[in-house]
Formats: structure tokens, sequence, C-alpha cells
């Protein structure tokens, strides 16, 4: 495993790797395009779901790297005419950029994947969803704060895209396996036992006692939460260097200096092994690993029924991936570019009930809480025992922070891992790691940061 630990192998790939499978109109069982929440909310709708939907017309550009509910979109409009631009996933992003500067021939709705948010999110070209016709700030109270943060601007002013997906990073588990060790196997139980990291220490020597692993790389726990939350706050000043960091350093040197770790990578083949075997007893990664999990070299049908996933330990709360829907300054047909968003991302009750509800396969919910007072939310999936996969996920999404992204957080990142692996492998002083690492970003990408802030001003 690369610096950054599991979870950074996620990002990006959320709806990459997952297509494979599927119909070209459907998406995958392992991270439908549905976005995330929470069953929690209470308040009544803001806006009828089941209204009559607007007579459109026209053509309607979407780009994309893949085609997504293209024949339902053109069955409720048949006016409309749908055309996808579908690109391989680096081509996309790069091509859209160009276009969005030089402001003609744009698309009317884009696909936009979370490593990108950070140069999407501070550049011109991209509508204001807040303003007419579009009115996204009518859906604020009954969207997760956390949510709502990542569709801000990086000035905190603009909407600029709404939540299409945003995954959180879970923790897959061998609920036989953890049972036999003598370890809460039960979802919710398991979570309130993982709350401590001192409990979670000790499930780990338990299970190598056996030859079984509840991590595979050391460096995990920090990592869980650096994939999915962001090194700079809105002011642009790095927030990594705090005493919640550094306990999280510490727990992974004491995981080092065990061997606590396996060590083995789950994306080659003797990651697949170690899966089919029962070494790896969990892994920590986003919801849309569960694709991954069903497949035959993993152990597929052997092992259906006994998996499971719960919440991160720690109670950490981060997210793993997910694709945003956007919509450029200059596209010709904005109102039906909205309602296809409208369509897909969540805020619709007919296209939920009549597709992705109906599936019980599919993990992700959508972005819009009032959909868990709709029907069909509740799941039971066969090979994650029966356990109600689509509740659990609405639970664990309570727990995501907000977060925004910039241009440079890799760049910030790679300082970071550079001196917090070094404190992890030669068990040096955690505090002075991150304050090596703050003072080197700082340093170093100083005219970066300088940019940043004079473009938000």
């Amino acid at each position: 495993m690369k610096k950054a630990g599991l979870i950074a192998m996620s990002l990006g790939l959320s709806l990459v790797s997952v297509l494979a499978g599927c119909t070209k109109d459907e998406p995958a069982a392992s991270s439908s395009p549905a976005a995330t929440q929470t069953a929690k909310a209470t308040t009544e709708p803001t806006v009828e779901p089941k209204a009559t939907p607007k007579e459109l017309s026209g053509e309607l550009k979407v780009w994309s790297w893949f085609e997504w509910q293209k024949k339902e979109f053109e069955e409720r409009h048949p006016k409309v005419t749908m055309n996808f631009n579908v690109q391989g996933f680096g081509e996309h992003h790069e091509k859209l950029q160009a276009v969005l500067a030089a402001g003609t021939d744009v698309p009317d709705v884009v696909l936009i994947n979370p490593d990108f948010f950070g140069i999407y999110n501070n550049i011109p070209g991209l509508d204001d969803l807040q303003k007419p016709p579009y009115n996204v700030g009518q859906y604020k109270k009954d969207i997760l704060p956390g949510q709502w943060e990542r569709m801000l601007s990086l000035d905190g002013k603009r909407v600029w895209g709404f939540n299409l997906e945003m995954p959180p990073a879970v923790t897959f588990y061998r609920a036989d396996l953890f049972e036999a060790a003598g370890l809460p196997s039960d979802p919710k139980e398991l979570a309130d036992h993982f709350k401590s990291w001192d409990n979670v220490i000790k499930a780990a020597e338990t299970l190598k006692g056996k030859n079984q692993y509840l991590f595979t790389h050391a460096n995990s726990p920090v990592g869980m939460f650096v994939d999915g939350n962001s090194p700079f706050n809105r002011e642009l000043k790095f927030q990594w260097n705090n005493d919640n960091m550094v306990n999280l350093i510490e727990i992974s040197k004491k995981l080092k200096q065990r061997g606590l770790a396996s060590g083995v990578n789950i994306w080659e083949k003797e990651g697949d092994q170690a899966f089919a075997a029962g070494k790896t007893a969990a892994v920590h990664i986003g919801i849309w690993y569960t694709g991954d999990l069903q497949k035959e070299e993993k152990g597929g049908k052997d092992l259906a029924g006994k998996w499971r996933f719960t919440a991160l330990p720690g109670g950490l709360g981060a997210t793993s991936g997910g694709t945003f829907y956007a919509i450029p300054a200059g596209a010709k047909n904005k109102e039906a570019a909205w309602e296809y968003i409208k369509m897909v991302g969540g805020l619709d009750q007919k296209w939920y009930e009549d597709g992705w509800a109906k599936n019980p396969n599919w993990t992700a919910v959508p972005s819009y809480t009032q959909a868990f007072k709709w029907n069909n939310i509740k799941t039971s999936s066969p090979f994650f025992g029966g356990q109600d996969t689509r509740s659990t996920v609405a639970d664990i999404l309570t727990t995501m922070p907000g977060w925004t992204r910039t241009p440079i957080d890799n760049k910030a990142k790679d300082i970071f891992w550079k001196h917090v692996n070094e404190a992890i492998d030669k068990n040096t002083d955690a505090k002075a790691a991150l304050q090596n690492a703050e003072d080197e970003i700082n340093r170093t990408l100083a005219k970066d940061l300088e940019d940043l802030k004079n473009k938000m001003k």
C-alpha cells in the first residue's frame, strides 16, 4: 500500500471501477450514483417530490465517463433528446477544464469526481445552483450540513454542484471470524465497541493470534481520516497539526511495532488470496468496495453471508470517492439539465421508488433526507447476511464531516505523508512530525496559497 493508506486508492474509483458488468444505463451494485444521506431528518419536504414534471424540450448534452438513465429521462420528457459525450475518466476532466475556460460549445450537464473538486470549486464557468432556475437552497434544510459544505465553492459563497453520491468509508469485516474470536459481530454492537481505540488494538492482537488481521497497513488509522478529509480549512490554513492527528499517529505506531498489520496489497493477487483464506478479517475502505468483495477470487459465493460492514473505528467519519453534477454557465438547456440532476440526485420520489430503491444490492442513499420517509428504504442483503445495508449507510453518513477541496491538496498530502510515515516507521515524535509537515507545507506551497487567497478575494 502506498503512503496514503487504504482509502487513498478509492479516490477516483467510485464510479470507475464499479461499473464493470453493469449495463450502460444501470449503476453498479457496489455504488449506485444516487447520493448519500441519513434517515434521521424529521422535517417535511420543502417541495412536492411527486409534482408533475415540467414539459421540457430540446437537446440535453451530458459529459460523463459513463452513460446513465438516458432512457428513463427521455421517457419522462419525450420532447428532450439526451446526448452523452462519454470519455475516459482523465480525458473527461482535462477536456472539461479547457471547454469551461473557453466558454464556448459547453455541455448542459457535467459529472465531476472528487479528485478534481479542488479545481472546479474555485474557477469560473459553472453556474451557482442557488440562483434561478435551480434554487437549490430550498432543499438545504433537508441536506446534512456536511453534504452541503461540499457543495460550496472554495470561498463558501456559491453552490457549484450537487452531490450525486458521496460514499462513506466503512469497516467491512468477517462476522464469522469476529464471532469465533469472541468479538462483537453485530454491526451496531461492533461500531460501539470500536469507538475505543484500546478495544481496536486488543481486537487486532486477538485476531493476529489466529493469523487473521484487522488492518492491512499500519498507517491505516491515519489514512482513514486523511483520505476522506481536507488538509486546509476555508481560510487555507493547514488543519491536521492537532491532538487528534497525534493520537492517530500513535495508534499507527503501535500497529507497526506489534506487527498488527498484514502488509498485503488488496489490489494485487496476494490480496485476493488473503481475503479468500480468511487472513484479511477486515478492510477499511469506501462502501463502493461491496462489489469487489463479491469477486470469486476473493472468496465470492463461498463467503456470501459472512461479511458485514459498520462505521470506521475510533468514531472516525470519512468519505471515499463520490461524484457531483454541475451545470456550466454557458449551458443552453439549463431547465432540462436541472430536472435531470434532480431525478438522478435523489430529489425525485418517483425515480427513487421505481429505480434503485427496488435493488437490494445498491448500498447508496439519496442526498435528500426526506427520501427516508418514502417507501423501500430498507433492504436485506444476502451477501451481508441479511444486513439492512442502506439504513446502515444512512446512519454512518451522519458522522461525515464537511470539507472543501483545493487544487493543492495532493501536494500538501505528499508532504504530510513524508513526515508522518517516517514517524510511524522509525517510532519518532508525532508532534514534531506534524510541525515539520506544517512548516514545509507553508514554506513550499506559499505561492500557491497566496494565489488561491487572491482568487477568493
